[in-house]
C-alpha cells in the first residue's frame, strides 16, 4: 500500500516511477497520511486464511464500523476483505466494476475498491498498484465540465 499511497500523492504516477520503498523513506512514510484497519486487530502473518479473517470480522465487527464512521474516508480499499463489508455498505458485488487487478464501485460519495491482499502473488507489483492508482485518479479526479 505504501507504493499505491505514494503514487497517488504524487500526481498519479505510475508504479514505475516510484522509487523502492528501500531507496526512499518518503515511499514508507506516505502511510503516515491515511488509514490503516487490520480487520483482525491482530499483526498477521505472510498470509491470512479467509475463515479466520471472516471470523476476525464478526468479533470486531462493531469496532471496525465505528472506526471507518470516524474517518470518514472518501476511499476505501479492502485487501481481499471488501465481501465482508457489502452488506454493512449497503453494496452488492455486482455494483463493482473491475480494472486490472481491482473492483471498484462508487456510491454515496465514496470509492470502494476491492483489491487484492498486498502480499498476494497473482498480479506483479506493477499491475496491482497501477489499477488502483487509475481507479481512484479516475473516479476522483474532477471531470471537466462540457459547455451549455
Amino acid at each position: 500500500m505504501a507504493y499505491v499511497t505514494y503514487a497517488v500523492f504524487n500526481g498519479y504516477i505510475g508504479e514505475q516511477e516510484v522509487p523502492y520503498v528501500t531507496a526512499n523513506p518518503e515511499v514508507a512514510n506516505s502511510l503516515k497520511h491515511i488509514a490503516y484497519i487490520n480487520v483482525s486487530k491482530m499483526p498477521g502473518g505472510k498470509t491470512s486464511d479467509g475463515a479466520f479473517i471472516a471470523q476476525q470480522y464478526q468479533k470486531n465487527q462493531r469496532i471496525l464500523h465505528k472506526q471507518i464512521e470516524t474517518l470518514a474516508p472518501d476511499v476505501i480499499v479492502a485487501g481481499n476483505t471488501m465481501h465482508l463489508f457489502l452488506k454493512d455498505f449497503a453494496l452488492q458485488a455486482e455494483m463493482f466494476t473491475r480494472n486490472g487487478s481491482a473492483s471498484f464501485c462508487k456510491t454515496g460519495g465514496r470509492l470502494y475498491i476491492d483489491a487484492y491482499h498486498p502480499n498476494q502473488r497473482s498480479f506483479t507489483r506493477q499491475n496491482y498498484v497501477d489499477s488502483i492508482v487509475s481507479i481512484i485518479r479516475s473516479e476522483l479526479t474532477p471531470k471537466p465540465q462540457s459547455p451549455a
